[in-house]
């Protein structure tokens, strides 16, 4: 997996490019009262440059939380075996996309963590990983 840093210009691309998936984008940055930030994962096919996931951080109710990437990850796998995504879109692999927005909008870092980015790695079908600074 390879690793770059997102330029402000790049991720406001990827986000202008992503408007037909915009309903799906939404929803997962639906933001609550009590969020300081928001951590945002988008999974992009390499061959169609559609959105295929997304994800926030999840807050488990008990003992832990499901980090952005892990979880667009598994919708991913749900819509895959779902059928909701044509195999054919995954042919050349994905890019993850890891953006981290402050209470106020602005882009902060979002670089994966070890076992995120471990689980990247472990992925086949994830080629590139890009994050915001």
């Amino acid at each position: 997996v390879n690793h770059d840093r997102c330029a402000e210009s790049r991720v406001a691309e990827v986000l202008s490019t992503l408007t037909r998936d915009a309903k799906l984008v939404t929803k997962d940055l639906q933001v609550k009262n009590d969020l300081h930030q928001k951590h945002l994962a988008l999974v992009v096919s390499n061959k169609t440059a559609r959105l295929l996931s997304s994800a926030t951080n999840v807050a488990h109710p008990t003992q832990f939380s499901i980090h952005a990437e892990a979880a667009a990850l598994l919708k991913l796998e749900a819509r895959l075996r779902d059928r909701a995504i044509d195999p054919k879109a995954m042919k050349r692999g994905v890019t993850i996309y890891s953006l981290r927005f402050s209470a106020s909008g602005e882009l902060r870092g979002a670089k994966p963590c070890v076992k995120c980015e471990a689980l990247l790695r472990r992925t086949s079908y994830v080629t590139h990983c890009q994050y915001s600074l």
